[in-house]
């Protein structure tokens, strides 16, 4: 039999890299929600009828969400950033408007 410390080492053995600390993340981010939701609907619906709830829910969002990839080709976009220019600069930076040469000093 395992004991709670077996697989310890295992777990200190990974590199905890970016990669493989984000993948774990997601990971168990992932069976965090989808097993609070499936447990939540076992407890009320059974076992067979609260996991094919459950399996529905996640399929009908996959789909849901791949539509929505289809359609726009990246997935849900918010507004593009823009840039507009207030004033052109000639000369010295002082005589502009904008406080565009306060902007290495402290009294902004």
């Amino acid at each position: 039999m395992i004991t709670r410390f077996a697989l310890l080492p295992v777990i200190a053995g990974i590199g905890w890299e970016p990669e493989i600390r984000g993948a774990l993340t997601v990971l168990v981010g992932s069976l965090v929600l989808f097993g609070s939701v499936w447990l939540i609907l076992n407890t009320n619906l059974g076992n067979r009828l609260g996991t094919l709830v459950a399996l529905a829910g996640f399929f009908g969002w996959m789909f849901i969400m791949g539509i929505v990839w289809w359609i726009y080709g990246i997935g849900l976009q918010g507004d593009r950033p823009t840039w507009e220019p207030r004033e052109i600069i000639f000369g010295d930076p002082s005589e502009s408007e904008s406080n565009v040469a306060e902007l290495g000093s402290d009294n902004i």
